[in-house]
């Protein structure tokens, strides 16, 4: 009997077991099966064909970026752990891929993983950095409603665009939260920058908000070590310590909620009247403030909580579309215009939110004076076929 090839009677074995198997199962029918196939090229070949193992970027068949809904035949498994494996399915477990990361090193990931981001503290200790530029970083970040600049996360390497950021003040009174913002950049290496005998590991952070602790509130420690909080350590001795997955939404909460109670000459969370930006990032002050909702967890996930992933204009589901890779996918769209908001305004995201989708979204902000989701209703019924 002509044998198969390796991975072909990998898979005939695990269909053997009902799609389901662990390695030594896929082994002893194998060699049941077929004399002199070599334990070791199977144990080689069942990492190829995961598409969850980080290993499987040692082998040539996988030295090349691509996704695992594009037709491979070498995306046949899905690892559940210690050494049992399943047959993959996207719908099941996610799409996967092959990338290059900020190094053009090979990687795996899950690919259109909407679930919350992870969340850091990163660390700013003024006995050992004098941040001279900060006020003028802050000036930055008010015109044009963020600024980005690199920041070391020690020994961290699993920072991913898209994950929250938190910035900490330590050493120093006033002790606590100066900042917060989004991780723009995986992790790379440069000098250290208090030597320039060693190197460490860096992300391009972009802030949404920083503060002056020398003439503005900050959101002291001692505010953090009250309830679920105090379970973290507010001090650790180094940048890109994890923030438990439990305690985020309450940090989210307890930041937003100081931040809206402050009346800082900018908020990112509290658009202004008569004080407009210089420079927008997406071109007009409505979009740049799409985009700060947007991009607000707090306020986003209150909105889809009671909302749901639908859209507002056109009822368009991306998971119902696209199954998986579309869940939980969709913008937040503000309701009120800048030019009607006073400067006491505080958000609500249950009245002044709704979930949308990137089109509408779009759409809705093509002109100076946002089209209103009844308008933009009105004119896609007028166009229906």
């Amino acid at each position: 009997m002509t044998k198969p090839s390796v991975w072909k009677m990998i898979k005939e074995a695990v269909e053997h077991f009902n799609g389901k198997a662990s390695n030594s199962d896929i082994k002893k029918y194998i060699n049941k099966k077929w004399e002199g196939v070599n334990n070791r090229t199977i144990s080689d070949q069942i990492h190829v064909l995961t598409v969850n193992s980080k290993s499987r970027i040692n082998y040539n068949i996988n030295k090349v970026p691509r996704l695992t809904n594009s037709g491979s035949l070498y995306d046949l498994l899905y690892t559940t752990g210690r050494g049992q494996v399943v047959l993959y399915n996207s719908t099941e477990h996610g799409i996967w891929e092959i990338y290059k990361d900020g190094s053009n090193k090979l990687r795996v990931r899950q690919f259109g993983n909407n679930s919350i981001p992870k969340t850091y503290l990163f660390l700013w200790n003024p006995k050992k950095w004098d941040w001279k530029s900060l006020e003028q970083e802050i000036d930055i970040l008010n015109s044009n409603g963020s600024f980005t600049r690199r920041w070391s996360c020690g020994k961290t390497k699993s920072i991913q665009p898209g994950d929250r950021i938190f910035l900490i003040k330590v050493g120093t009174e006033p002790k606590g939260i100066i900042g917060s913002g989004f991780a723009v950049s995986e992790t790379f290496c440069d000098e250290h920058w208090g030597s320039e005998n060693k190197n460490t590991n860096y992300i391009n952070i972009e802030f949404d908000i920083l503060l002056n602790p020398n003439n503005k509130k900050i959101l002291t420690v001692d505010k953090l070590k009250v309830g679920n909080l105090s379970k973290q350590n507010w001090q650790p001795m180094a940048s890109g310590i994890s923030i438990r997955p439990v305690l985020v939404d309450e940090l989210e909460e307890i930041w937003f909620n100081f931040l809206t109670a402050q009346k800082f000459k900018y908020n990112p969370f509290i658009p202004k009247e008569n004080n407009p930006q210089k420079t927008y990032r997406e071109g007009t002050p409505n979009q740049i403030l799409a985009t700060i909702y947007e991009r607000n967890p707090y306020a986003r996930k209150k909105c889809l909580e009671h909302f749901g992933y639908t859209c507002f204009v056109c009822d368009f589901n991306f998971e119902k579309k696209y199954g998986q890779i579309g869940k939980s996918f969709i913008h937040v769209h503000h309701l009120t215009q800048i030019a009607k908001v006073g400067q006491t305004y505080e958000i609500d995201p249950i009245n002044d939110l709704r979930p949308v989708c990137p089109n509408c979204h779009s759409i809705i902000h093509r002109h100076k004076i946002p089209l209103s989701i009844n308008e933009l209703k009105k004119i896609i019924n007028e166009n229906a076929d």
